[in-house]
């Protein structure tokens, strides 16, 4: 009777150890949601830092997404809807919010944000358009509107450091180019 009451204790005891969160680290606050419909989608997401979040929704046939978030209270949200369209994201800061969304086949997307408090945002709707957005320090707000087919945009602010820019693209039709580079 005794060893019985000594190994409830024990199972007890050793429940309780694996109830108690190890090494409990800020990175775990992080959210993210990849939802896929369709076939051949690839999603990958690193989050480094605590308070991001993730919205990724894939439907269609092979779609692929690559997404980096190092920092605090990062957002990023995309919705790609179509066949062989392509996103890449990095954030590296604080506060950066992101907003992709892509429908219809073969777009590609690239947003690149370094520094606190930049906007960027990315809608693509037909096929073969692709879109560049660099931002570095800090407040810059970017936009590309891509309503068409074989459409180029290039946006990139604030590479010498400094704050506050603010630039929009918005083409409707096909093969349409535009580069703006605020320094």
């Amino acid at each position: 009777m005794k060893n019985m009451k000594n190994i409830k204790k024990s199972i007890v005891l050793l429940v309780s150890i694996l109830l108690i969160p190890i090494g409990a680290s800020a990175n775990g606050l992080n959210t993210t949601s990849i939802l896929q419909y369709g076939n051949e989608n690839i999603a990958h997401i690193e989050q480094v830092g605590p308070y991001n979040d993730i919205e990724l929704t894939q439907d269609g046939t092979k779609n692929e997404a690559h997404i980096y978030q190092e920092g605090t209270e990062d957002k990023m949200t995309a919705l790609q809807e179509g066949s062989n369209n392509y996103y890449e994201i990095s954030q590296v800061g604080s506060f950066n919010t992101a907003y992709l969304r892509q429908n219809g086949d073969s777009n590609m997307a690239y947003q690149y944000q370094e520094g606190p408090n930049n906007h960027a945002s990315i809608e693509q709707t037909g096929y073969n358009n692709k879109a560049y957005q660099y931002q570095y320090s800090n407040g810059n707000y970017a936009v590309i509107v891509q309503d068409g087919n074989n459409n180029y945009a290039y946006q990139e602010q604030g590479i010498s450091g400094g704050t506050g820019y603010k630039s929009f693209i918005t083409q409707r039709g096909n093969g349409n180019y535009a580069v703006i580079r605020q320094y």
